[in-house]
């Protein structure tokens, strides 16, 4: 049986994701604000216009199953102002508490049973991110659970086995299961980096590192609903769902060839 991901795409990405077929490859796909990726660029993200797109993806032939709402990072007044507008007009938002904001707005942030942590993710060498250790994640982590659980929660850059099989996060997405790998030759599977390792110049190299990665997050996919799904079956939440962050047509190309297994130029 062919496998399918679960595709996480930003906002800002949206059009190229679209263009490029990305979700002909998944079976279901949640859809972020984009907010990082805007606030890493000098983006600008407009309420209104994000509001009417997310009307029009919810009547397309296969939806977006969650999505975000479109937050201010470091403005959780003004988060939270933006996800209340976006139910109002008709879009179950899913609002995002992130790391380092008042504990009180937590309660409003889990209220509808739904929620995502955000402010998590780890600072790579381009220098965006957060300087956090594992340790300081967890931490957090654990405060937010001890203060309001039960909730379906999704972590933002909480695709780390240490995080992932101590708390019942329902979702969490991966940039680094490409990104990593095409930006600094960073292979998980192997724990090694490779900085010659490129496709313009070792096809069936990177291609096999891509097919390696990939294996390498299904399985701790695996094994985190494996611990979970007892508790999430009795909770009614579904399986844990990895969700593989794309942007291009490229991330298609390259399921696509795991799929076939094929050792084949990953266009870029």
């Amino acid at each position: 049986m062919k496998w399918q991901p679960s595709l996480l795409v930003s906002y800002v990405n949206l059009r190229a994701v679209l263009r490029g077929g990305c979700l002909d490859v998944c079976d279901e796909w949640v859809l972020d604000s984009g907010a990082y990726s805007a606030a890493t660029s000098g983006a600008s993200i407009d309420l209104q216009k994000y509001i009417d797109d997310c009307h029009a993806l919810l009547l397309a032939p296969k939806p977006p199953c969650k999505i975000f709402a479109l937050d201010v990072i470091g403005d959780p007044e003004k988060s939270a102002r933006n996800t209340e507008e976006m139910r109002r007009q008709g879009i179950n938002a899913v609002g995002t508490f992130h790391y380092g904001s008042p504990w009180h707005y937590l309660k409003d942030v889990v209220k509808p049973g739904v929620c995502a942590f955000g402010g998590l993710v780890q600072r790579g060498k381009g220098g965006h991110g957060t300087k956090l250790q594992v340790h300081a994640r967890l931490r957090f982590l654990e405060e937010c659970f001890s203060r309001a659980w039960p909730f379906w929660a999704h972590g933002f850059g909480c695709c780390d086995p240490k995080i992932l099989s101590r708390f019942p996060l329902a979702s969490a997405d991966s940039t680094t299961w490409i990104y990593g790998l095409q930006r600094y030759g960073h292979m998980q599977y192997l724990k090694m980096n490779n900085s010659g390792l490129r496709h313009s110049v070792q096809p069936k190299a990177f291609a096999s590192a891509v097919k390696g990665q990939i294996n390498f997050y299904r399985k701790m996919e695996r094994t985190a609903q494996e611990k979970w799904s007892p508790l999430f079956r009795k909770i009614g939440f579904g399986d844990f769902r990895l969700r593989f962050v794309v942007s291009s047509k490229a991330d298609r190309v390259r399921f696509d060839s795991y799929n076939q297994g094929a050792l084949q130029c990953v266009p870029s």
